[in-house]
């Protein structure tokens, strides 16, 4: 993927369950240096510690420790720590194809989309977004991909908006996917299968999802599969077959989203039917 000058004194490299798998490094290096190269990923790179002088696309910056940089795939750059200091950082690598299909492109035409980088300075909004963005990747689970989706959708279509805004989906197209959801809750589709039910982008879908119903596609599924929850364990079914049956991964997982809808665990509902 890259070359560099030095081992790093301290890496974790890892795949998370986000768009078929992404990477996550995080890394602590001093006196180091990666020579000029390019991946073909686009990768978000949070700065926590010390500072990173870089070049991208032939323009030099530096990163410091709240700062995020936002590469584009196939953007050649070089960086090192700057003389007498280190860098500490979290990058996630984003496939390319997946993340283009997010946006309903392919690899042909993505670059007229995301190019270049974005250098987002510590204390802005997209800055923290981008911070809080990977900090959840991070801790995600399974289960959690679809909303992880719609997150990073959000974050990169507000650094590189589309020339051409896509024509709002019909609403009753957006029933259509609302519907789907609430009368299979127990499956979990793709963004982009859901997309494609309504004609447009997953961005653009989860934007005019949201705006249709207050809240994005996923966190519409959550709510469903906690309603079935509900009735099932009203009518004594035992909880972790519940769980299942509703379409959570596990007990534990119906639980986080029980209680943050009903303001109680399942157990507690059960105890009062």
């Amino acid at each position: 993927m890259f070359v560099a000058q030095q081992m790093a004194e301290a890496m974790e490299y890892r795949q998370i369950d986000l768009l078929g798998g992404a990477g996550m490094l995080r890394s602590v290096e001093r006196h180091f240096a990666f020579a000029p190269h390019s991946h073909d990923e686009i990768v978000i790179a949070a700065y926590c510690g010390g500072g990173k002088l870089f070049r991208c696309d032939r323009q030099e910056g530096e990163a410091l420790p709240g700062d995020l940089l936002v590469i584009a795939a196939d953007v050649v750059h070089a960086a090192k720590t700057p003389a007498g200091t280190f860098w500490d950082y979290q990058a996630l690598y984003l496939p390319r194809l997946e993340t283009a299909a997010l946006f309903g492109l392919d690899r042909t035409n993505d670059r007229r989309r995301f190019s270049g980088f974005r250098l987002l300075k510590a204390g802005t909004d997209q800055a923290r977004a981008g911070q809080e963005l990977l900090s959840a990747l991070a801790r995600a689970r399974a289960e959690d991909a679809g909303l992880s989706e719609e997150r990073l959708a959000a974050f990169l279509g507000g650094l590189w908006p589309a020339d051409h805004p896509e024509p709002a989906p019909a609403a009753k197209a957006l029933r259509r996917v609302a519907e789907r959801l609430r009368e299979t809750p127990a499956v979990t589709p793709r963004l982009c299968e859901l997309a494609a039910e309504a004609g447009v982008s997953p961005e653009h879908l989860s934007r005019a999802f949201h705006h249709q119903f207050g809240l994005s596609p996923f966190q519409w599924l959550e709510s469903e599969r906690v309603k079935l929850a509900r009735d099932l364990i009203a009518r004594r079914m035992p909880l972790a077959e519940a769980a299942v049956a509703a379409g959570f991964s596990d007990q534990s997982h119906m639980t986080r989203w029980f209680r943050r809808i009903c303001g109680m665990t399942p157990g507690t509902f059960a105890r009062h039917q």
